[in-house]
């Protein structure tokens, strides 16, 4: 794999740790200055309510001041000199007004110019009108009241961040708020702490002196909250530095813990590459190195593998070779004669069987022989060969000794022999039958082999009770013991006659529910086909079988030969 690493996972480390620390600093920035901003609003709706009751209280303590001035002068009627002296040398102070019950009026003008109410027009208690602020008390004698001008009545308390105004009668003193004191009476802020936002915004705080006039404070609610804008920049100012110190940080500690893991990386690209000896160097004792540890045993477990299948492929080609010998082993399905026909089939569970049938002729003599090996695959092969072998030394001998072609006794002794000298740990069943196709008498000798059935295809029906088993004078297994006597059977065949010699493969056959064959089935399939030529029999005999085990694996090698007297 030639493929380049486009994005290494330190560099996924680096932006998911810069991410993560983004996060959390903007929740953080976010919160903490939301939660400035909110105290310092609460902070400035309280400092300006402060505000505004001081300068209220201070506005009551001048009107307190004047009520006493105004008794006093009602009871002791003043003259120029003492007007001045109680009002000194203030410039705001303008006139001195008394309507006494007499209709008579006592009036003293300070300033030139200065405006002096009709008794029509008095308003007892503070009033505005035209720039100048009036104030009248009514004592039991008279009415006194004193006109000045705004800047003694105005001149309060005064901070940078707080403005504030008078409102007479819902109208501004000064232009510049004349809406916002419309607002506080259409929209029924009488009294209250606001935040008007028609313009910029501003917090507002209405309080009210008397029925006819109302004091606003305001201040500018961007600059109420400039330190909240100042700690939001701070903070960002800051959080960028610590995303700097993280990155340099990540950037360092990233490659030294990914290093391992880039390590393996390169080694499992080399053994992608086909280099299966290249291992982890790896030592970590963390995840990685457990790892690390198990892609190398991943990486031994594949070379053994490696071996083994290169070792199983010799050997498969072996077992094919095995395979190919042994298919010469056996004869020809089809043997047709005048007063004979044989037809056998044999079908191995692996590569090489352990079943083997073989026949010869000679002058009138037909020999046939089923042997089946124990077990299956190469050792059972083997001693299949022994047999063909042998089978073909009998050919060899017939020529000196013409009695062993026509006798099954003869020829089961001298397997006998063979195979108790070949090997001690395998041994087999055989049955081995000669046919006198001349007279049509028949020889056998079995050596614990499953029994061949003998019955006629000239009825129209065939019941289980007329097949008959060649079951007689069973001899011992070949390779068991050289001394064991096998006894031979003699019969005579009849036109139509059949005999069916098989292997325990076709009984012992299990389907995909793991169910047995069986003789049951094995009969009635016989049964079913008894009338059938040997070919077309066995045909369709092995088809019943094969129906039943469906996709299900031989356990075990399947041979059958029939044969039939014409």
């Amino acid at each position: 794999m030639n493929e380049k690493l486009k994005f290494p996972i330190y560099l996924k480390l680096v932006f998911f740790i810069l991410l993560i620390c983004l996060l959390s600093l903007s929740s953080y920035v976010y919160y903490a200055t939301q939660l400035y901003q909110n105290d310092k609003v609460a902070y400035v709706y309280e400092s300006i309510d402060n505000y505004a009751d001081k300068n209220i209280e201070s506005i009551n303590d001048k009107l307190q001041h004047f009520d006493k001035i105004l008794v006093y002068l009602a009871k002791n009627p003043p003259s120029l000199s003492s007007l001045k002296l109680l009002f000194g040398d203030d410039e705001s102070f303008l006139s001195y007004i008394q309507f006494l019950n007499d209709g008579s009026i006592l009036k003293f003008d300070l300033q030139k110019n200065s405006l002096i109410a009709s008794k029509e027009s008095v308003k007892i208690g503070l009033n505005y009108d035209h720039d100048v602020f009036q104030y009248f008390v009514k004592t039991k004698g008279s009415i006194s009241g004193i006109f000045f001008r705004k800047e003694a009545f105005l001149n309060l308390s005064d901070i940078p961040l707080y403005k504030f105004t008078l409102v007479s009668a819902q109208e501004s003193l000064d232009p510049e708020y004349s809406e916002l004191s419309n607002y506080v009476y259409t929209s029924s802020k009488i009294g209250q702490t606001f935040l008007y936002t028609n313009g910029a915004p501003k917090i507002v705080s209405h309080r009210e002196i008397n029925r006819n006039l109302s004091f606003l404070t305001l201040t500018d609610y961007a600059k109420a909250l400039e330190a909240s804008k100042i700690l939001k920049e701070n903070s960002i100012y800051f959080g960028l530095l610590v995303a700097g110190i993280v990155i340099l940080l990540v950037l360092l500690f990233s490659k030294i813990l990914t290093k391992p893991l880039y390590n393996l990386s390169q080694t499992v690209d080399s053994f992608l590459n086909s280099n299966f000896l290249n291992r982890s160097r790896v030592k970590s004792s963390d995840e990685i190195g457990h790892l690390s540890l198990a892609f190398n045993k991943m990486a031994d477990d594949i070379v053994n593998y490696m071996r083994e299948m290169k070792e199983k492929y010799r050997i498969e080609e072996e077992l094919k070779t095995a395979e190919l010998v042994q298919s010469n082993f056996f004869p020809h399905k089809k043997y047709e004669y005048k007063d004979l026909a044989i037809y056998g089939h044999y079908q191995s569970a692996t590569e090489c069987g352990g079943d083997w049938w073989g026949s010869f002729e000679k002058e009138d003599y037909q020999v046939i022989v089923l042997a089946d090996v124990t077990g299956h695959g190469t050792p059972a092969a083997l001693m299949t060969a022994v047999l063909f072998n042998s089978l073909n030394a009998l050919l060899k001998l017939c020529e000196y000794d013409d009695s062993y072609f026509k006798s099954s006794k003869k020829i089961m002794d001298y397997f006998n022999q063979l195979f108790c000298h070949a090997t001690s740990n395998l041994n087999a069943t055989a049955f081995v039958c000669v046919i006198n196709k001349k007279d049509k008498s028949l020889n056998y000798t079995n050596a614990s082999h499953t029994a061949p059935y003998l019955f006629s295809s000239k009825h129209d029906c065939l019941s289980k009770k007329d097949l008959l088993p060649l079951m007689d004078q069973i001899g011992a297994r070949l390779g068991e013991d050289s001394s064991s006597e096998y006894l031979e059977v003699s019969l005579k065949l009849k036109s139509q006659d059949k005999i069916l010699i098989y292997s325990d493969g076709i009984i012992e056959a299990i389907n995909e529910k793991n169910e047995q064959y069986g003789t049951r089935k094995f009969l009635k399939s016989i049964l079913n086909h008894f009338k059938e030529n040997p070919e077309i029999m066995v045909s369709n005999i092995i088809k019943d079988l094969e129906q039943f085990r469906g996709h299900s694996l031989l356990n075990d090698d399947v041979s059958i030969v029939s044969i039939e007297a014409l």
